[in-house]
């Protein structure tokens, strides 16, 4: 009989990939152009923040109680410290990534920004995105007494 080892692979982001952003309103999450439903926020929450590993594919997302550059940044400085810095980081022509506290943080840790041409959007996120609003809108409708976007957001990521 031989001896077998089991070997586990993990593999890590490297520090030169690139990394894409883009933020999602979630009220427009249930406003959907073949049925009229529609959610009205009883949460704090009002944005999804996803964060693409352009490699993997795989999404990080973020609830956000608001757009501004503040909390942004403060999403973006959790996530790099956990995961180091990429070498880009891509995102819509948006002004809620091309402002100057976004740009001279990123500058500071050398990571590139790289902006989508105009009138284009990062299709990578925004199919992540269109995959959230589909899956939230089923939760939704199974629960539409008793709907948590916290709850519903925990259980998308977790399928």
């Amino acid at each position: 009989m031989t001896n077998c080892k089991s070997f586990i692979i993990i593999i890590f982001h490297k520090p030169n990939d690139k990394y894409i952003a883009d933020l999602a309103y979630i009220p427009n999450v249930f406003n959907n152009n073949n049925n009229n439903y529609y959610y009205s926020i009883n949460s704090k929450y009002k944005y999804i923040f996803t964060i693409v590993y352009h490699f993997s594919k795989f999404a990080y997302i973020y609830l956000l109680t608001n757009k501004k550059k503040e909390t942004i940044l403060k999403k973006l400085k959790i996530f790099f410290d956990f995961y180091e810095n990429p070498l880009e980081l891509g995102t819509d022509n948006s002004r809620d990534f091309i402002n100057n506290a976004v740009k001279n943080f990123l500058f500071k840790n050398n990571i590139k920004l790289v902006n989508a041409l105009p009138n284009n959007t990062n299709k990578q996120v925004e199919i992540i995105h269109l995959k959230i609003r589909n899956m939230l809108l089923n939760i939704f409708l199974e629960n539409i007494n008793n709907f948590n976007i916290e709850a519903a957001l925990i259980k998308v990521m977790n399928t």
